[in-house]
């Protein structure tokens, strides 16, 4: 199940997010593994690992500092991408936790985290968390608590199977 492809609100789930980030963001990119969407912003394919952090890391290549939002958390809502935008001047990483779980697929990586990116992709560690703890005494990462923001953790639902998808209908109003 390709879920960037899904449909949310009667648009592919990849779709309704760029419209979604391009209210916050001048410029879009789309990470998009190994295969092209046919989207009116730069995709940018993974040159080497698999899975989320390989589409940090190879966006990582081309800017120094990029919030990356995942395809499938449609309730998320724009007001979170200015905190973590900000915070990432402080910070090499920034990412939201809700109720003490790190959200890292919801954040700013800057080009700090790149050589620590590549090398967990070459050890074949792929958990983004386990990557954000290990490089935590060499870099600064900042956590946004959802709760201390007052956002609601139903925007951090992800969508990872047909029926996640449409309980997320049933939150929202299209």
């Amino acid at each position: 199940m390709d879920k960037a492809l899904l449909e949310f609100c009667g648009k592919p789930l990849v779709k309704y997010m760029v419209d979604k980030v391009g209210i916050f963001a001048d410029r879009l990119v789309v990470s998009v593994g190994r295969r092209r969407l046919g989207l009116s912003c730069l995709e940018i394919e993974d040159v080497k690992g698999e899975g989320p952090i390989a589409g940090i890391y190879s966006v990582l290549l081309h800017f120094d500092r990029v919030l990356f939002v995942p395809v499938d958390m449609p309730l998320l809502e724009p007001e979170v991408f200015e905190p973590l935008w900000k915070s990432s001047f402080q910070n090499h990483i920034a990412v939201c936790r809700i109720g003490g779980r790190i959200q890292p697929l919801l954040g700013v990586y800057t080009r700090k985290a790149f050589t620590f990116l590549g090398e967990a992709i070459d050890r074949g560690d792929f958990s983004l968390v386990k990557l954000i703890k290990r490089c935590q005494p060499y870099l600064k990462v900042g956590f946004l608590e959802a709760e201390d923001f007052g956002w609601d953790p139903k925007w951090f639902i992800n969508v990872n199977t047909l029926r996640e998808l449409e309980i997320a209908k049933r939150y929202k109003a299209c």
